[in-house]
């Protein structure tokens, strides 16, 4: 080579150089790009030069440190791999004239519109193992310099596709640890996955090969958590599945009161995914429903005009809202708030009802925790959940099916040696290690339980006396009921238990279902002590904290309000009613005034005169009580699209109504919450009831259904519907 001919080129006659270190025969003299590795794109080189510059600047600080290759594994692929995949042609870009370039520095070609670079981007087959950042059979081969080469032989394809849409499986990643397996089987109580054939054919999958979709599987991606390899992955849900190194916050479920904790995985202001956190589960909901808040988020407030929602400015939208809530002549408002907002939250919404005439303060998600507030004078539980494992005996009312994460805990406090009653109109995860199941839709099964507990003696009457009112009435109430043999049992079991807890699953328990099961604990002296009592498991991260907040009017009656006139404005907050079928969209369409905040544009949006674009249980921090009493904090995972949350958009839109409340007044919402100390106490009611007696009261309840269809609000869990899981 001319001018190098003092280096000794290589057997490709490029300039030859030490593979580790880059160095050319002359000591100091370093080599790289295409003059070594021969003609190639310029991401190689470009590449190539990053690493040879680590190896530079050792050798200049005084000691030359070889490049350190980790250890990877690839795949070769073909035609055949992508046979799945539609082929797309690449966009042409017409290029500019010959003779028109000659005279100028233009481009040759044309640019891309953002949407043709994003549809362009797409083709992309990305080949990178998303498991690469957390991988422990990678970072075991890299800590002990793995150099498997001699054992290399023949792998396991990757299996058929899976529609599954959340989960994605690799046998070709698999190293038949048996992890999802057991987990599945042994925790859960699920056996979705198996070790199917024998030998070197053996695989993990659902049994019969069927999808995983069409098994058993519950969707709660425990099998990913648990997966040492890349054999088991999260589909993520951006359009582009690719490994990224991700930041992680601690955050809690807001789809139920379980106040389960995850950590988020985010990438900038995108959410990747949501891991159970330590020790700790999460159902489908909570581990992947955030994906419905992925796409279709609205970036801009809505004003309604001649008869169509058009965007407008934050100041445009905020100012009609206010002069249309504020508008002469209408009758009461309805502030509904939704049970993922944080205390501070609600409690913002509060003060904008307090700043109108006439409101009302509700929620359209269901709430039969309020079944307690006849009974025990609050609608609050009793105890913490922790104490099922020292319970002797659990009632579980109510299949769990929207929320699986109860039913795991009480299979592990059966296996502790409690007692299981399951009484529900469908099947439950735990079934099959329950005591006693009973098959009831009807209040009349809790009747016949309590009748049978009066009868055979199993009352607490110096509890009874010292601490209730209507002990006599409620027993005549009960007294022509007929038990089944399977009422006896139940009795039997909870009336001779040292320690007996109730669990009720408030997504589909009824009010009235509350207070017969309030009523049960009450006269079995089972409200006040650890390892007893009752706890409803509510739909949303905080029902107990808006209820605390004031929003304990039940929805049902605001539907019936809206549909007589004798409301006539409507703020709703993070609800989604008319896609959830709980009102339909004419009777919001007769309103004079409705002013939606969501993050996406729901079917209720769509009816509103304003909508206000808000954030996502992610996108903001607060305070959330679960369904059991437990303070839990918020961290923001990312930030809000349009760059306001929901209680920035709420105080300013209360700014414009009651000009004269004070900053501090609007900053401090919601921090009394946190010095209650009803909810620092593990036990309840052990000093007394909340009426001004100190007494509670048995109550015969009206209504004959123990279990109300499913009524889930939330507009997430809305879109996540469509899944069927």
């Amino acid at each position: 080579m001319k001018g190098c001919e003092e280096v000794v080129p290589s057997k490709w006659r490029s300039i030859g150089i030490d593979d580790n270190t880059f160095m050319t025969n002359l000591i100091g003299v370093f080599a790289g790009g295409d003059g070594v590795t021969g003609p190639g794109i310029a991401v190689a080189a470009m590449g190539q030069g990053k690493k040879a510059a680590g190896v530079i600047d050792s050798y200049l600080a005084g000691q030359l440190q070889p490049l350190h290759t980790p250890f990877l594994v690839e795949k070769n692929v073909n035609r055949d791999d992508f046979a799945h995949i539609e082929p797309v042609e690449r966009l042409y870009i017409e290029p500019a004239d010959p003779i028109a370039r000659r005279a100028s520095f233009t481009e040759v070609a044309g640019r891309m519109t953002e949407a043709e670079a994003r549809k362009e981007g797409s083709r992309c087959l990305e080949c990178g193992c998303r498991d690469w950042f957390e991988c422990k059979l990678i970072a075991y081969a890299n800590q002990y310099g793995a150099q498997p080469g001699y054992l290399q032989g023949e792998k396991h394809r990757q299996v058929e596709l899976d529609p599954h849409p959340f989960i994605e499986r690799d046998a070709a990643k698999c190293i038949l640890c048996g992890l999802c397996v057991r987990f599945c089987d042994e925790y859960m109580g699920i056996n979705a996955l198996g070790l199917v054939e024998r030998g070197f054919e053996t695989v993990v999958e659902p049994e019969f090969g069927l999808p995983l979709q069409d098994s058993s599987c519950i969707s709660c991606g425990q099998c990913v958590a648990v997966c040492p390899t890349g054999a088991l992955l999260e589909r993520y849900p951006q359009p582009k599945n690719v490994p990224v190194r991700t930041q992680q916050t601690s955050t809690v479920c807001s789809f139920c009161g379980l106040g389960c904790h995850g950590v988020a995985d985010s990438c900038g202001d995108m959410t990747i995914r949501i891991l159970p956190h330590d020790n700790e589960i999460l159902c489908a909901k909570g581990r992947f429903g955030f994906s419905a808040y992925s796409h279709g988020r609205l970036t801009h407030p809505l004003v309604k005009k001649a008869g169509q929602l058009q965007e407008s400015s934050w100041e445009e939208a905020l100012s009609a809202a206010a002069q249309s809530l504020k508008k002469a002549g209408s009758s009461g408002t309805a502030i509904t708030a939704a049970p993922s907002l944080t205390c501070e939250e609600a409690s913002l919404a509060a003060l904008l009802g307090g700043s109108l005439d006439d409101s009302c303060l509700a929620s359209f998600s269901s709430d039969p925790g309020r079944g307690l507030n006849a009974v025990l004078g609050r609608n609050i539980a009793t105890n913490r959940l922790d104490e099922m494992d020292s319970s002797d005996v659990i009632m579980l009312v109510g299949s769990f099916n929207e929320n699986q994460v109860l039913p795991v805990r009480v299979r592990q406090a059966v296996r502790k040696g409690a007692k299981l009653i399951v009484v529900s109109d469908e099947d439950t995860l735990v079934d099959d290690i329950a005591a006693l199941k009973i098959n009831s839709d009807s209040n009349d099964k809790l009747k016949q339980i309590l009748a049978t507990v009066i009868r055979t003696g199993y009352v607490d009457d110096v509890f009874i006396n010292q601490n209730t009112v209507g002990f006599d009435q409620f027993c005549q109430q009960l007294e022509a009921v007929i038990p089944t043999n399977d009422a006896q049992e139940a009795a039997r079991l909870y009336g001779q238990a040292p320690q007996a807890m109730i669990i009720a699953d408030g997504i589909r328990v009824t009010a009235a279902g509350v207070t017969w099961l309030a009523d049960l604990a009450l006269i079995t002296g089972r409200i006040g002590t650890a390892g007893n009592g009752i706890i409803v498991i509510t739909p949303g991260g905080n029902r107990t904290g808006i209820n605390q907040a004031g929003f304990a009017e039940d929805g049902d009656k605001v539907i019936e309000s809206i549909r007589s006139g004798e409301t006539n404005r409507a703020v709703i907050i993070g609800e989604d009613p008319v896609g959830a079928g709980v009102i339909r969209a004419e009777d919001l369409a007769g309103l004079d005034t409705l002013v939606v905040l969501s993050p996406l544009m729901t079917q209720t949006a769509a009816q509103a005169d304003v909508v206000l674009p808000s954030s996502t249980p992610l996108e903001t921090t607060g305070t959330y009580i679960s369904s059991d009493g437990r303070l839990a904090e918020l961290s923001k995972v990312a930030r809000p699209p349009v760059g306001r949350d929901i209680g920035e958009i709420l105080a300013d839109l209360i700014a414009r109504l009651e000009p004269i409340i004070p900053v501090g007044q609007l900053e401090q919402a919601g921090a009394e919450v946190g010095e209650d100390e009803t909810w620092t106490q593990p036990v309840k009611f052990s000093a007394g009831f909340a009426f001004e007696d100190g007494r509670a009261r048995l109550v015969v309840p009206t209504g004959d259904s123990l279990f109300s269809p499913v009524r889930l609000t939330d507009p997430a869990l809305v879109s996540f519907q469509k899944y069927g899981l």
